[in-house]
């Protein structure tokens, strides 16, 4: 007899002329009680078939009628059927168990359907119901019932999957036309998983559980595990690797205090490649219901022979796996990762601004050293407001001090924080997780990452951007204009402050100062022309030599504000500089680190500096003819006029004067008579610097006698009674022969030498005093 090794379903073989196909009106249900797996190529026993009638009156108790056939697939058979109560045992049983008027073995007949071919080898039988159920005596309500019995079917070898009970039935039975699976063909397997992947490095390492679980009763009798080259199983007396067998395969499954089976361990060379190998067998029973086993041991590592990468045992077992390679672990080198997450928004200037949260991560276990330190240092322009929370995650040894609390400052600058490890990884590596810190920014903290670094003796290394820098405002000024040196109601471009995010901008002072040697006419306009910013009262003063312009903000905008700053005009001093002018914006409003008795960052109060103007020098004076007041120039003294005594044309006596220079004005006051100068005084490194020779004239000493001498780059002032020399880039001037040390020398600007007003009334034996508010030098003269 041909049989085929794929389970055919719905299609039967042989056919009686008695029966035709189900018909409608069927009036019993049919379910399978635990349908179980099996295997390929012998006897099995299968689900027992519950036939259920759908009323108490399902049956009439006519065999004629009531019957119906069960095939099973082809290639399947059964030698023997009969009922429970004839006490044979046969391979299929049916049993009355409820629901019928009488009951025993003449209420249903069972008996095979045989092929002539193969007279003891049946795949089908049929199923008569001989007497009626209840509901034809007393109207009983309970539903009769039936149980067929699958105990020994032959499974042909190489079939898989679903195992398939046809039923047919005459055109009038109570029988249900049905199919439906009474068992489920499989091989024998062993499923294969770790539980854990641990790093391993040098030395002893325990690896697995490894987990080997059958997928039916008797799978399991023996399995090898073989290592990759660089990797030994430690064995020791007694062996130091742990079995824990579960389910169907635990030493005494009857619980009756006698081991049914128990497991030998040995671990050996493989002859043919010198690999380290780990067999457990299997001694005593083989299951009778599926188990696993976990399997936990120490293996030696070699660093010298050890490859990089995945660890993956090679597996041979005594039946079918899942998987014939099993990754147990991996080599990798010891170091650290350090990420963290979404960098989060910061402005320069504010407090108390959230970073992201930072992760440590080890490569591999012990990569942080016990009792080692990991410090976290920001840039010099960051400080710590609040210190990170350092917390351990994951399932590890890993421990530090503070767990769960606040790391620790370090240092006075306060932007070095640290913790400690305690307590280093062993078999999982450890990761720390660093959460909740706030920062504060100088106000001028460059644009971009803000990063973390990672310093200490630990062995955690690296930086992670925690943040994005912004510039609290940014300032542009269009059109810039041309002014020059020495004039006064210039108009400069108008300046736009826009605000980088709403509420940036607090309610405290903004500044806007303007650089040395500019002079303003007049208080700019103030305009909000962007957000819902309130200012206050604007107001213009004068602070170390420098006009500010200071703006009140009464309330912050919720949305980014912007700020106009227009009819700006500048009186512009001979500063010797041309260039761009710079107006400097800052201010409490914007630099919140410095609000209070004690600044986080001294000295820096400005956010940048924009430039409303470009300034150049005037024209150069014509020549050679120098102008009125000017210093005559000449390569030589005149005639009997030594720089260092009185000649006869003599100045006279000067009479006693009061003379006033102003800074930026090209004219000065000598007892209350205005005179014109070509260029206006100005201030250098704190110094009023006058003209020479306009100076020289205020103190009395006529033109003619103001002389220059080129080889020597000195100029010589003389009178009766006085001789002053000064030399071009020296700090002195002379007195007839006496040096005078000054803290400035004179200097040449725009064709014009440039003296520091004091050092000129020191050789003169003046006074000078300095009126900030008028920003006017007043020399009192009393020859």
């Amino acid at each position: 007899m041909s049989r085929g090794k794929n389970i055919l379903t719905g299609v039967v073989c042989l056919l009686l002329l008695v029966l035709g196909p189900g018909t409608a009106g069927a009036d019993t249900n049919y379910r399978v009680d635990n349908p179980p797996t099996v295997v390929d190529g012998g006897f099995q026993k299968m689900g027992k078939v519950i036939v259920e009638g759908t009323t108490a009156a399902t049956f009439s108790g006519d065999g004629l009628v009531d019957r119906a056939e069960f095939h099973l697939p082809s290639g399947f058979y059964f030698t023997s059927v009969g009922t429970v109560d004839d006490g044979k045992d046969d391979d299929v049983e049916v049993e009355v168990v409820q629901g019928f008027q009488q009951n025993g073995s003449h209420v249903v007949t069972i008996r095979p359907i045989v092929n002539p071919a193969y007279p003891s080898q049946h795949r089908a039988f049929e199923v008569l119901v001989n007497k009626p159920s209840l509901a034809s005596g007393a109207g009983s309500t309970v539903l009769p019932q039936l149980t067929v019995a699958y105990n020994r079917v032959y499974i042909p070898k190489g079939t898989t999957g679903a195992v398939t009970v046809t039923i047919d039935r005459t055109g009038s039975s109570a029988f249900s036309a049905k199919s439906f699976t009474i068992a489920q063909v499989s091989t024998l397997r062993l499923n294969l998983s770790t539980e854990k992947t641990p790093s391993l490095m040098t030395g002893s390492r325990m690896v697995g559980p490894i987990v080997i679980s059958e997928n039916m009763p008797g799978a399991f009798q023996y399995i090898e595990l073989t290592l990759p080259t660089g990797f030994t199983w430690n064995l020791p007396d007694p062996p130091a690797a742990v079995i824990t067998p579960g389910l169907g395969l635990v030493r005494d499954l009857a619980l009756d205090g006698t081991n049914e089976r128990d497991y030998e361990i040995t671990e050996y060379k493989d002859t043919r490649y010198g690999q380290s190998v780990l067999r457990i067998q299997l001694t005593g029973e083989s299951s009778t219901v599926a188990g696993n086993l976990r399997i936990e041991c120490l293996l030696d590592v070699d660093e010298t022979k050890a490859a990089t990468g995945d660890v993956n045992l090679t597996v041979a077992a005594n039946t079918n796996l899942s998987t014939k390679t099993l990754k147990i672990g991996s080599v990798v080198q010891q170091g650290v990762s350090v990420s963290a997450q979404a960098p989060k928004s910061l402005f320069g200037g504010l407090r108390d601004q959230e970073i992201a949260e930072i992760t440590i991560t080890e490569v591999a276990p012990e990569t942080l050293s016990g009792g080692r330190k990991v410090v976290l240092v920001l840039p010099s322009w960051a400080k710590w407001d609040i210190y990170p929370t350092v917390q351990v995650q994951g399932t590890t040894e890993l421990d530090v001090v503070p767990n769960g609390g606040i790391a620790l400052p370090v240092g006075t600058e306060g932007n070095r924080a640290q913790f400690t490890i305690i307590q280093p990884s062993q078999r999982d590596a450890g990761r720390i997780v660093l959460k909740d810190a706030k920062v504060s920014l100088q106000i001028d903290a460059p644009p971009g990452d803000l990063k973390v670094k990672l310093e200490g003796t630990a062995g955690a290394t690296g930086e992670v951007t925690v943040g994005t820098v912004k510039a609290p405002l940014t300032f542009t000024a269009a059109d810039k204009p041309t002014l020059h040196l020495g004039k006064q109601g210039q108009a400069a471009a108008n300046i736009e402050i826009k605000e980088a995010q709403g509420r940036v901008m607090l309610a405290q002072e903004l500044w806007v100062e303007f650089p040395a040697g500019v002079f303003l006419a007049q208080t700019p306009k103030v305009r909000v022309t962007g957000g819902n910013l309130d200012l206050g009262m604007v107001s213009l003063v004068e602070t170390g030599g420098r006009w500010r312009l200071i703006i009140p903000v009464q309330t912050a905008s919720s949305a980014p504000a912007t700020i106009t700053i227009s009819e700006i005009v500048y009186g512009v001093s001979r500063l010797g500089v041309d260039g761009d002018l710079p107006v400097k914006v800052g201010g409490p409003a914007v630099n919140e680190v410095n609000l209070g008795a004690v600044p986080l960052f001294p000295g820096n109060d400005w956010v940048g500096s924009v430039a409303n103007a470009t300034v150049i020098p005037p024209p150069p004076p014509p020549k050679p003819v120098p102008p009125p007041g000017g210093m005559p120039v000449s390569d030589e003294l005149p005639a009997g006029k030594p720089p260092d005594q009185p000649g006869p044309s003599e100045s006279p006596v000067p009479e006693a004067r009061n003379i006033l220079f102003f800074l930026g004005e090209a004219a000065y006051r000598v007892n209350g008579k205005t005179l014109d100068m070509d260029i206006a005084p100005y201030l250098h490194n704190d110094r009023v610097y006058v003209p020479l020779g306009y100076a020289g004239q205020a103190f009395g000493i006529r033109p003619e006698n103001i002389l220059w001498d080129g080889d020597k780059q000195a100029a010589v002032l003389f009178n009766g009674k006085l001789v002053v020399k000064v030399i071009l880039g020296e700090n002195a001037v002379y007195r007839f022969e006496t040096r005078l040390e000054t803290d400035a020398a004179a200097e040449i600007t725009a064709g014009r030498m440039m003296i520091p007003l004091r050092a000129l009334a020191t050789a003169f034996d003046a006074t000078v005093e300095w009126e900030a508010a008028n920003q006017m030098a007043k020399i009192v003269f009393k020859p």
